[in-house]
């Protein structure tokens, strides 16, 4: 069972891979200018898995109260590994709650403004996240 957890989990990191590859052929060139990268601001939560000249993966990790810094995203493939129930917060003081099953993915082709998340719920939240890098 564990061993089979264990290859789904790569299969689906490889697709993420893979799609983002293409996003990064085909979206326009966008960058997540003046927002903070994840990782330099809440290193405690994001943790890079993987990065070349096309693409970084980075695996964030919120324990039940934990909250990140303000930061941003560039266009990204999303896989949710847990149930997640976090709580996003934006510039504007607007926020929303958000129910998300582990198992669940999504893709965006533009950046992500810059927000906080909040884990909100009683159990560990833990995604993937394949971002794509800017091209020159």
């Amino acid at each position: 069972m564990l061993k089979s957890k264990f290859i789904h989990s790569n299969y689906l990191l490889i697709l993420s891979v893979v799609f983002v590859s293409f996003l990064a052929i085909w979206v326009p060139k966008a960058s997540a200018q003046n927002m903070p990268d994840a990782v330099k601001a809440s290193p405690d939560i994001y943790h890079v898995l993987a990065e070349n000249e096309l693409m970084r993966v980075l695996l964030a990790i919120w324990k039940p109260g934990a909250r990140d810094n303000w930061h941003g995203h560039p266009p990204s493939a999303v896989y949710y590994v847990t149930n997640c129930h976090v709580r996003a917060f934006f510039p504007d003081g607007s926020q929303r709650d958000l129910q998300r099953v582990g198992g669940t993915g999504r893709a965006r082709n533009r950046p992500v403004r810059s927000h906080s998340i909040q884990n909100i719920g009683t159990e560990e939240c833990r995604i993937l996240l394949t971002e794509v890098k800017p091209q020159n």
